[in-house]
C-alpha cells in the first residue's frame, strides 16, 4: 500500500501521510514491541522526548516534566497537522514520529502513561534507558 493521497490534505489527511512514513521508517528497524502485560503501564520518556515535547508544547519547561498519554500525543500530532506552518515545518512528522514510535513501533495503548522528564535521580537518561528502568523496577521484582 502506497502513501496516502496528498490532495486536499484535511486534517486526518496529513496526519495519515506523515504516520505512513513514520510507520515505514519503523519497519525497516528492528524494534521490538513491548510485551503484552507493560503496554499500558506508566514509562518515563527523556531526551528526544524532552526536546521534541518542549517545543511543541507538550511539556512545559518551567515544569520540567508532564505525564501525557499515547493518545494524547497522538491527538497533538493531528493538530500539528492541521496547523502547519512555515514557522514549524517539521512539527507535524516529529510529533507522527513520536505517535508512531509508541503505539506502532512499542505496540503501546493508548491509554499508557509517558512521563516526560530529562532526569531519573538527578541523572540524564534517554527514552530506552527509562523505559528499562521503568520495566525492570515494576515488573521483574
Amino acid at each position: 500500500m502506497g502513501p496516502p493521497s496528498s490532495s486536499e490534505n484535511t486534517l486526518y489527511e496529513q496526519y495519515e501521510q506523515c504516520t505512513y512514513y513514520a510507520n515505514k521508517f519503523l519497519d525497516s528497524k528492528s524494534i521490538q514491541p513491548l510485551p503484552e502485560a507493560t503496554r499500558s503501564s506508566s514509562f518515563v520518556g527523556a531526551g528526544y522526548f524532552i526536546s521534541r515535547g518542549t517545543k511543541h508544547k507538550l511539556v512545559d519547561e518551567s515544569i520540567g516534566k508532564i505525564s501525557i498519554t499515547v493518545g494524547e500525543i497522538r491527538e497533538h500530532a493531528k493538530q500539528a497537522c492541521n496547523n502547519m506552518s512555515f514557522s514549524n515545518p517539521f512539527e507535524c512528522i516529529e510529533l507522527a514520529y513520536i505517535s508512531s514510535l509508541l503505539s506502532y513501533g512499542f505496540r503501546l495503548n493508548d491509554n499508557a502513561q509517558i512521563l516526560i522528564q530529562d532526569k531519573i535521580n538527578n541523572v540524564e537518561t534517554s527514552w530506552a534507558l527509562g523505559a528499562a528502568f521503568h520495566i525492570l523496577q515494576n515488573h521483574w521484582k
